[in-house]
């Protein structure tokens, strides 16, 4: 019996490997399905937490990005162009977290600084190095802004006085851990057949 995951990647992804040029491509295509994956079922199990927990808040910002992340496959299946997946990806990833930003009213915590990050690496990835200055840019100055606003004893920003998810060491390594996978992706297409051809 096919694996059904294999059987829903090829589905949704199949016709863009298919046109892939390259391992670069391909690599890039693969990594936009498995974070939309991810995506999915990180946002299923912490939706059920933090509904457990009473964050109802958090919760329906939680669902909404279930819902925006089906988006992702639907633009994949029916475009199969990578780089508009990767903006809309970028896109949900940013407002995301801006919603999370604005709900610890500006608190930036690690986990999700990281996050933040891995918007970087993709774009970096994926879109080029302009898209990754374009949206470090604006994650500095949510950082920044928070930074400012903490110092502040949120005199600036604070809007949100119910209670809010505490960060926590498997909150900060699930990001932590897909920007590694991200950069590692990024170091085995583009990095090490460099090298190679500079060897031969």
């Amino acid at each position: 019996m096919k694996n059904p995951v294999s059987f829903f990647k090829n589905y949704i992804a199949g016709t863009a490997l298919g046109n892939a040029k390259d391992e670069f491509e391909i690599a890039g295509i693969n990594l936009m399905f498995n974070y939309g994956i991810i995506g999915m079922f990180l946002g299923i199990g912490y939706t059920i937490m933090l509904q457990a927990q009473g964050y109802l808040l958090h919760s329906a910002i939680n669902i909404i990005g279930f819902l925006l992340m089906s988006a992702v496959f639907a633009v994949m299946r029916i475009t199969s162009n990578v780089k508009l997946v990767c903006i809309l990806y970028i896109f949900i990833q940013l407002s995301l977290n801006t919603a999370w930003a604005i709900t610890l009213n500006f608190r930036i915590e690690p986990d999700l600084l990281f996050w933040m990050f891995l918007s970087i690496v993709i774009a970096c990835f994926i879109l080029g190095s302009r898209w990754g200055i374009a949206i470090a840019a604006v994650v500095f100055l949510q950082v920044w802004f928070g930074v400012i606003n903490r110092s502040a004893d949120f005199a600036y920003f604070y809007i949100y006085k119910d209670r809010v998810p505490e960060s926590n060491v498997i909150a900060m390594l699930v990001p932590f851990a897909l920007n590694v996978y991200a950069l590692r992706e990024f170091v085995r297409t583009r990095f090490v057949p460099m090298l190679k051809r500079h060897r031969c």
